[in-house]
Protein backbone atom coordinates (compact mmCIF):
# COMPACT_ATOMS: atom_id res chain seq x y z
CA UNK A 1 0.00 0.00 0.00
CA UNK A 2 0.78 3.40 -0.59
CA UNK A 3 2.94 5.08 2.30
CA UNK A 4 1.18 8.19 1.93
CA UNK A 5 -2.33 6.40 1.44
CA UNK A 6 -1.79 4.24 4.74
CA UNK A 7 -0.98 7.59 7.00
CA UNK A 8 -3.96 9.11 5.49
CA UNK A 9 -5.94 6.31 6.09
CA UNK A 10 -4.39 5.03 9.55
CA UNK A 11 -7.25 4.05 11.96
CA UNK A 12 -6.43 3.30 15.93
CA UNK A 13 -9.20 1.32 18.04
CA UNK A 14 -9.17 -0.91 21.24
CA UNK A 15 -11.43 -3.73 22.30
CA UNK A 16 -14.66 -3.29 24.40
CA UNK A 17 -12.49 -4.71 27.64
CA UNK A 18 -9.82 -1.43 27.48
CA UNK A 19 -13.61 0.90 26.80
CA UNK A 20 -14.83 -0.98 30.57
CA UNK A 21 -11.68 -0.49 32.11
CA UNK A 22 -10.96 3.08 31.27
CA UNK A 23 -14.78 4.12 31.89
CA UNK A 24 -14.28 2.55 35.48
CA UNK A 25 -10.89 3.59 36.22
CA UNK A 26 -11.57 7.73 35.12
CA UNK A 27 -15.06 8.15 36.65
CA UNK A 28 -15.08 5.81 39.80
CA UNK A 29 -12.16 7.55 42.08
CA UNK A 30 -11.99 4.86 44.20
CA UNK A 31 -12.78 1.76 41.71
CA UNK A 32 -10.45 -1.30 41.28
CA UNK A 33 -10.78 -3.64 38.01
CA UNK A 34 -9.90 -7.07 37.78
CA UNK A 35 -9.10 -8.32 34.54
CA UNK A 36 -10.42 -12.12 34.58
CA UNK A 37 -8.95 -13.55 31.71
CA UNK A 38 -5.00 -14.50 30.37
CA UNK A 39 -1.83 -12.27 31.68
CA UNK A 40 -1.31 -11.70 27.87
CA UNK A 41 -4.69 -10.22 27.80
CA UNK A 42 -4.05 -7.95 30.64
CA UNK A 43 -0.31 -6.85 29.97
CA UNK A 44 -2.09 -5.18 26.67
CA UNK A 45 -4.65 -3.29 27.93
CA UNK A 46 -2.53 -2.20 30.73
CA UNK A 47 -0.30 -0.79 28.25
CA UNK A 48 -2.57 1.30 26.69
CA UNK A 49 -4.30 2.42 29.81
CA UNK A 50 -0.93 3.20 31.51
CA UNK A 51 0.32 5.32 28.14
CA UNK A 52 -2.86 7.31 27.83
CA UNK A 53 -3.78 7.89 31.53
CA UNK A 54 -3.22 10.97 33.44
CA UNK A 55 -2.62 8.79 36.77
CA UNK A 56 -1.07 5.66 38.02
CA UNK A 57 -3.03 2.52 37.32
CA UNK A 58 -0.73 0.52 39.05
CA UNK A 59 -2.67 -0.46 42.52
CA UNK A 60 -6.16 -0.52 40.85
CA UNK A 61 -5.94 -3.19 38.03
CA UNK A 62 -5.47 -6.79 38.80
CA UNK A 63 -5.35 -9.98 36.45
CA UNK A 64 -6.49 -13.49 37.49
CA UNK A 65 -3.91 -14.65 34.64
CA UNK A 66 -6.21 -17.58 33.78
CA UNK A 67 -4.70 -21.11 32.23
CA UNK A 68 -6.38 -23.74 30.36
CA UNK A 69 -7.45 -25.34 33.41
CA UNK A 70 -9.73 -22.52 34.58
CA UNK A 71 -11.22 -21.91 30.94
CA UNK A 72 -12.37 -25.64 31.44
CA UNK A 73 -13.15 -25.82 34.70
CA UNK A 74 -14.21 -22.07 35.79
CA UNK A 75 -12.39 -19.35 37.12
CA UNK A 76 -13.62 -19.22 40.67
CA UNK A 77 -10.43 -19.87 42.41
CA UNK A 78 -8.38 -17.40 40.53
CA UNK A 79 -10.65 -14.82 40.82
CA UNK A 80 -10.82 -15.44 44.94
CA UNK A 81 -7.03 -15.36 44.94
CA UNK A 82 -7.48 -11.98 43.93
CA UNK A 83 -10.02 -11.02 45.77
CA UNK A 84 -7.93 -11.74 48.79
CA UNK A 85 -4.82 -9.93 47.88
CA UNK A 86 -7.21 -6.83 46.40
CA UNK A 87 -8.49 -6.92 50.34
CA UNK A 88 -5.19 -6.91 51.98
CA UNK A 89 -3.42 -3.90 49.05
CA UNK A 90 -6.98 -1.52 49.43
CA UNK A 91 -8.09 0.54 52.15
CA UNK A 92 -11.10 1.90 50.86
CA UNK A 93 -13.05 0.28 47.42
CA UNK A 94 -15.95 2.02 46.13
CA UNK A 95 -16.41 -1.01 43.60
CA UNK A 96 -14.95 -3.78 42.26
CA UNK A 97 -15.32 -4.19 38.02
CA UNK A 98 -14.62 -7.62 36.74
CA UNK A 99 -13.93 -7.66 32.68
CA UNK A 100 -14.07 -11.21 31.44
CA UNK A 101 -12.06 -11.67 28.60
CA UNK A 102 -13.40 -13.07 25.28
CA UNK A 103 -12.31 -17.11 26.40
CA UNK A 104 -13.90 -16.41 30.24
CA UNK A 105 -16.79 -14.81 28.77
CA UNK A 106 -18.23 -18.44 27.53
CA UNK A 107 -17.50 -20.04 30.77
CA UNK A 108 -20.70 -18.24 32.28
CA UNK A 109 -19.11 -18.04 36.24
CA UNK A 110 -20.96 -16.67 38.77
CA UNK A 111 -18.65 -13.08 39.21
CA UNK A 112 -21.35 -11.59 41.65
CA UNK A 113 -21.58 -14.58 43.72
CA UNK A 114 -18.02 -15.20 43.93
CA UNK A 115 -16.97 -11.54 44.64
CA UNK A 116 -20.54 -11.29 47.25
CA UNK A 117 -18.28 -14.34 49.04
CA UNK A 118 -15.13 -12.74 49.48
CA UNK A 119 -15.81 -8.49 49.62
CA UNK A 120 -19.59 -8.59 50.79
CA UNK A 121 -19.83 -4.81 51.39
CA UNK A 122 -18.17 -3.71 48.09
CA UNK A 123 -20.66 -3.41 44.90
CA UNK A 124 -19.41 -5.46 41.92
CA UNK A 125 -19.88 -4.80 38.51
CA UNK A 126 -19.75 -7.79 35.92
CA UNK A 127 -19.07 -7.42 32.75
CA UNK A 128 -18.82 -9.89 30.20
CA UNK A 129 -18.53 -8.06 26.68
CA UNK A 130 -14.63 -8.48 26.53
CA UNK A 131 -14.03 -8.13 22.70
CA UNK A 132 -16.30 -9.80 21.31
CA UNK A 133 -19.26 -7.27 21.16
CA UNK A 134 -17.76 -4.29 19.78
CA UNK A 135 -14.49 -1.68 20.43
CA UNK A 136 -13.63 0.82 22.33
CA UNK A 137 -16.53 3.03 22.81
CA UNK A 138 -19.00 0.25 23.18
CA UNK A 139 -17.24 -1.34 26.29
CA UNK A 140 -17.13 2.47 27.46
CA UNK A 141 -20.62 3.14 26.98
CA UNK A 142 -21.64 -0.50 28.43
CA UNK A 143 -19.73 0.66 32.05
CA UNK A 144 -21.04 3.54 32.12
CA UNK A 145 -24.97 2.63 31.86
CA UNK A 146 -24.09 -0.42 34.62
CA UNK A 147 -22.22 2.55 36.65
CA UNK A 148 -25.48 4.73 36.48
CA UNK A 149 -27.82 1.56 37.16
CA UNK A 150 -25.45 0.62 40.22
CA UNK A 151 -26.28 4.28 41.56
CA UNK A 152 -22.50 5.22 41.97
CA UNK A 153 -21.10 8.21 42.33
CA UNK A 154 -19.15 9.65 39.66
CA UNK A 155 -15.84 10.90 41.41
CA UNK A 156 -13.35 11.49 38.31
CA UNK A 157 -14.00 13.30 35.64
CA UNK A 158 -17.74 14.68 34.39
CA UNK A 159 -18.00 14.06 30.75
CA UNK A 160 -19.82 11.01 29.37
CA UNK A 161 -18.53 9.82 26.02
CA UNK A 162 -15.21 11.24 26.50
CA UNK A 163 -12.37 9.58 27.94
CA UNK A 164 -8.71 10.42 27.74
CA UNK A 165 -7.91 6.55 27.04
CA UNK A 166 -8.82 7.05 23.55
CA UNK A 167 -6.09 7.53 20.63
CA UNK A 168 -5.34 10.83 20.52
CA UNK A 169 -7.93 12.03 23.36
CA UNK A 170 -5.68 15.32 24.38
CA UNK A 171 -5.04 16.32 20.94
CA UNK A 172 -9.35 16.01 20.33
CA UNK A 173 -9.96 18.06 23.27
CA UNK A 174 -7.82 20.84 22.68
CA UNK A 175 -10.08 20.70 19.05
CA UNK A 176 -13.33 20.65 20.41
CA UNK A 177 -12.63 23.55 22.59
CA UNK A 178 -10.87 25.68 19.56
CA UNK A 179 -14.66 24.58 17.67
CA UNK A 180 -16.75 25.38 20.61
CA UNK A 181 -15.02 28.98 21.37
CA UNK A 182 -14.82 29.92 17.72
CA UNK A 183 -18.22 28.33 16.36
CA UNK A 184 -20.90 29.32 19.37
CA UNK A 185 -18.23 31.13 21.68
CA UNK A 186 -18.80 28.55 24.45
CA UNK A 187 -15.95 28.26 26.95
CA UNK A 188 -14.68 24.99 27.67
CA UNK A 189 -15.94 24.93 31.26
CA UNK A 190 -19.42 25.21 29.54
CA UNK A 191 -18.50 21.14 27.92
CA UNK A 192 -19.35 19.00 31.03
CA UNK A 193 -23.09 20.80 30.87
CA UNK A 194 -22.90 20.40 26.98
CA UNK A 195 -22.23 16.22 27.58
CA UNK A 196 -25.33 16.29 30.22
CA UNK A 197 -27.46 18.08 28.08
CA UNK A 198 -27.17 15.93 24.86
CA UNK A 199 -26.73 12.78 27.05
CA UNK A 200 -30.07 13.48 28.45
CA UNK A 201 -31.39 13.66 24.50
CA UNK A 202 -30.11 10.37 24.25
CA UNK A 203 -29.02 11.25 20.72
CA UNK A 204 -25.78 9.70 21.18
CA UNK A 205 -23.72 12.58 20.55
CA UNK A 206 -21.21 12.52 23.46
CA UNK A 207 -22.73 9.11 24.49
CA UNK A 208 -20.62 7.60 21.15
CA UNK A 209 -17.56 9.39 21.33
CA UNK A 210 -16.61 12.87 20.74
CA UNK A 211 -17.61 13.66 17.59
CA UNK A 212 -15.93 11.85 14.15
CA UNK A 213 -15.16 13.41 10.41
CA UNK A 214 -16.15 16.63 8.79
CA UNK A 215 -20.03 15.60 8.51
CA UNK A 216 -20.28 13.95 12.29
CA UNK A 217 -18.56 17.60 13.65
CA UNK A 218 -21.14 19.78 11.94
CA UNK A 219 -24.07 17.84 13.12
CA UNK A 220 -22.26 17.89 16.34
CA UNK A 221 -22.41 21.55 16.57
CA UNK A 222 -25.26 22.02 15.16
CA UNK A 223 -27.12 19.62 17.69
CA UNK A 224 -25.45 22.14 20.12
CA UNK A 225 -26.95 25.15 19.01
CA UNK A 226 -30.24 23.92 18.51
CA UNK A 227 -30.19 22.70 21.98
CA UNK A 228 -29.09 25.87 23.29
CA UNK A 229 -30.85 28.20 21.19
CA UNK A 230 -27.73 29.81 20.05
CA UNK A 231 -26.81 31.49 16.54
CA UNK A 232 -25.21 29.85 13.94
CA UNK A 233 -23.69 32.72 12.45
CA UNK A 234 -19.99 31.90 13.39
CA UNK A 235 -20.33 28.46 12.29
CA UNK A 236 -20.04 29.59 9.06
CA UNK A 237 -16.33 30.64 9.41
CA UNK A 238 -15.50 27.32 10.51
CA UNK A 239 -17.78 25.88 7.80
CA UNK A 240 -15.68 27.38 5.05
CA UNK A 241 -11.91 26.46 7.03
CA UNK A 242 -13.31 23.04 6.94
CA UNK A 243 -14.14 23.03 3.26
CA UNK A 244 -10.62 24.19 2.32
CA UNK A 245 -9.32 21.34 4.58
CA UNK A 246 -11.29 18.81 3.03
CA UNK A 247 -10.42 20.20 -0.40
CA UNK A 248 -6.96 19.52 0.64
CA UNK A 249 -7.05 16.04 1.76
CA UNK A 250 -9.23 14.80 -1.16
CA UNK A 251 -6.27 16.31 -3.51
CA UNK A 252 -3.80 14.57 -1.62
CA UNK A 253 -5.67 11.24 -1.79
CA UNK A 254 -6.26 11.95 -5.94
CA UNK A 255 -2.38 12.64 -6.39
CA UNK A 256 -0.99 9.48 -5.02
Amino acid sequence: MNKRLYELKKETNYCAGVGEIACLLEHIGEAVVLVNGPRFCYLQMKRILQQMLPFSIEDRLYCSDVDENAIVFGTEGKVKKVLRQIKTQKQVITCIGVVNSCAVSLIGDDILGIVAEEIPDVCCLSMESGAMTGDFWDGYNYAFKMVEQAGLKVTFGCLRGYSLCYYNAYYDMQEIRRLLRQGLNLQYQDFPVIASELSQGNEGILASGIPYGYAGTWQWLEKIAKQRNLSTDRLNVLKKESEATYKMFTADELSL
